[in-house]
């Protein structure tokens, strides 16, 4: 936090008194990334939903360097402030997939796209003046077959493909707005 106050040029003080925690201020970091992004359109077919999405999060992934690793350690950085499953969740169930199976795919694009992000920026030279230097097409496109390699595989068992379960698992909230 005194870091981030004298990254902005105020008093620690002064921020405790607008983010009680670290936890509200990457929340509030969080959910303005969240604002600036495109919502996916509905009714794509899944597969193109998916691959869309799949090109948002390393977009927004590189234009916001270590997202990345706030995705990892910030427990509700998947959760409420860039709300990846809520409206992912109501976008694709017109097509027939259960809840859960839409989670598995969604944590998943954005497992891959994190650990990507995260991988590469660890190999790169240290990056230059803006979010995203380093990064070339050839990454891009290593990260699309990973991606691309997921879809296939989902195009192969669907409408059966897994579901999320465990600790990940959608909150009863979104079940319940899905109803």
């Amino acid at each position: 936090m005194a870091d981030v106050a004298r990254t902005l040029r105020v008093t620690a003080p002064a921020l405790y008194r607008r983010f009680a925690t670290r936890e509200a201020l990457t929340a509030a970091c969080l959910t303005a990334i969240g604002r600036e992004q495109t919502p996916v359109p509905d009714g794509l077919p899944w597969r193109e939903y998916l691959s869309a999405l799949a090109e948002q999060l390393w977009a927004v992934l590189l234009r916001h360097p270590g997202l990345d690793e706030v995705m990892w350690t910030f427990p509700r950085s998947l959760g409420d402030p860039l709300d990846p499953t809520g409206d992912m969740v109501r976008g694709l169930t017109h097509q027939g997939f259960t809840t859960s199976q839409i989670v598995f795919a969604t944590q998943y694009l954005a497992d891959l796209a994190t650990t990507s992000v995260a991988l590469l920026q660890r190999r790169l030279p240290t990056p230059g003046e803006y979010p995203g230097a380093g990064f070339t097409d050839e990454h891009h496109f290593r990260y699309r077959v990973h991606v691309d390699t997921f879809l296939d595989r989902l195009t192969a068992l669907a409408p059966d493909f897994p579901e999320m379960t465990g600790p990940l698992a959608v909150p009863l909230r979104h079940e319940r707005q899905l109803r």
